[in-house]
């Protein structure tokens, strides 16, 4: 199989995804192994050579099973799409449960490192969402705040993520919205500068596609090609402890 373009850097670093429900049968993302060998696959057709498997994680969530599950999936993937490295990690909700099930083991983190993978409801309050983040920060758990772009709907609440990413938090948005041409868009755009990571957020293959070239091309010629690659490969590989 051909190797794309920008999959893997000379210096041996690799397009990584660090943000995709591609885990099956656990979410709203892949329902079948099969699902998720096809996204797997349109992901490093597109250029990805390792993912995060992210599923949406609560407090029944079994972390033996995704460990299962994850286990299962790589077996096919040494058949299929060998060199493909896969790991495991979870989107978390933010509440006051989160930082108890982290401690503890329950939740699991971005690759085992000690960031963690934070959804946060953009009807949160200020304050609250501050001090619960403030809590992971000092208990020693970097927040990765998903999609942050969520959390804006006016121009305004630019400066909300911005404080985020002021108390020591790092921000991952989605590469769809890289490529809107709206308002949104635009703000995005703006907010790119403090922007740590970009994944994809896949969930299937119609409507939520685990793909990132296209955002890399239109962040390469907004940012340069070395902060697109910061935000495509050398953030998202640290994660990985091969940083």
């Amino acid at each position: 199989m051909a190797v794309p373009r920008r999959a893997v850097k000379a210096d041996g670093s690799a397009v990584t995804d660090m943000h995709c429900h591609v885990l099956y049968g656990v979410d709203d993302g892949a329902k079948t192994i099969e699902e998720s060998l096809l996204m797997l696959r349109a992901a490093w057709q597109d250029g990805v050579r390792a993912v995060i498997a992210t599923p949406h994680w609560n407090g029944s969530t079994e972390r033996a099973m995704l460990a299962s599950r994850l286990q299962a999936l790589r077996a096919r993937l040494r058949e299929d799409l060998s060199g493909f490295t896969l790991e495991l990690g979870a989107e978390c909700r933010l509440t006051e449960a989160l930082l108890p099930a982290l401690q503890s083991g329950a939740c699991p983190t971005l690759a085992q490192s000690r960031c963690v993978l934070a959804e946060i409801s953009p009807l949160m309050p200020q304050a609250r969402m501050q001090a619960l983040l403030e809590a992971l920060l000092l208990n020693g758990f970097t927040p990765v705040v998903a999609h942050c772009e969520r959390l804006i709907s006016r121009r305004e609440d630019l400066g909300r993520v911005f404080t985020l990413k002021a108390m020591g938090c790092r921000l991952q948005v989605n590469a769809e919205s890289v490529l809107r041409t709206d308002r949104l868009g635009r703000w995005v755009l703006e907010l790119l500068p403090a922007v740590d990571f970009i994944a994809s957020d896949g969930h299937n293959l119609t409507t939520r596609k685990p793909l990132l070239r296209k955002a890399y091309d239109k962040t390469a010629a907004c940012l340069g090609q070395k902060e697109a690659d910061s935000l495509f490969f050398s953030n998202a590989r640290a994660l990985l402890g091969v940083g």
